[in-house]
């Protein structure tokens, strides 16, 4: 949030985002930024899709390019709703943190508050990579359509969405219990699998990417 309005930290200038990122609040913080990242990383992929849409010989692959620029529109804006809510969890576990804890009753409502928090700040970065991943896929699956003025640009995404979802999974890690409730076991588990899935073949597809990008930019 803008320290000074408490407007949404995505209606600031680039400028000001980064001091609030640089400021001693917590939020935004790694999930946060990771989720703009990523949103830069979308809004890369579709602008090479559009362009790519758009040239006079290629009808062949418009529709494949349309196809990824909706998905990487989509995914911008989804993602820039993830940077809010990871700021969000993170702040409500926060005030889970700060609720009493004088009495029994007071201490079991805390624990709970807790438990849910928890729950949420952990689900909100796992999104975020998972969406990250997506772009990452999906800029391989754009690079070899790509306009070649703006090839570079796509592994650009690819390097950003990368770099998106490592700092993102760092922020699920974090925030995996050593030992859950019973309640929420599963839900861990699960959220282990799904980071472990997400993180699978990551550098290897982008250096792919990469290294196809770099053949086209050295013909």
């Amino acid at each position: 949030m803008s320290a000074d309005s408490g407007s949404p930290f995505l209606d600031l200038s680039v400028r000001q985002f980064l001091d609030a990122v640089a400021s001693s609040e917590p939020t935004p913080g790694g999930g946060a930024v990771a989720a703009v990242a990523a949103a830069s990383a979308a809004a890369l992929v579709a602008m090479v899709a559009r362009i790519t849409e758009g040239r006079d010989d290629a009808a062949a692959i418009a529709p494949q390019a349309a196809r990824l620029r909706s998905d990487a529109d989509g995914l911008c804006r989804s993602l820039q709703d993830a940077a809010l809510e990871d700021a969000e969890s993170f702040a409500e576990y926060m005030a889970a943190l700060r609720m009493p804890r004088e009495s029994d009753e007071q201490r079991a409502a805390r624990r709970e508050a807790r438990r849910i928090a928890a729950r949420r700040a952990t689900a909100a970065p796992l999104g975020v990579a998972r969406d990250a991943r997506r772009l990452v896929d999906m800029a391989a699956e754009l690079a070899p359509l790509a306009n070649a003025h703006v090839v570079s640009d796509v592994a650009a995404a690819a390097q950003l969405a990368r770099a998106a979802t490592a700092a993102a999974l760092v922020t699920v890690r974090v925030n995996l219990p050593a030992k859950p409730s019973a309640a929420d076991e599963q839900f861990y588990v699960d959220a282990r699998v799904q980071a472990a899935k997400i993180a699978a073949n990551l550098d290897e597809i982008v250096g792919d990417i990469q290294a196809s990008v770099e053949k086209t930019i050295d013909v």
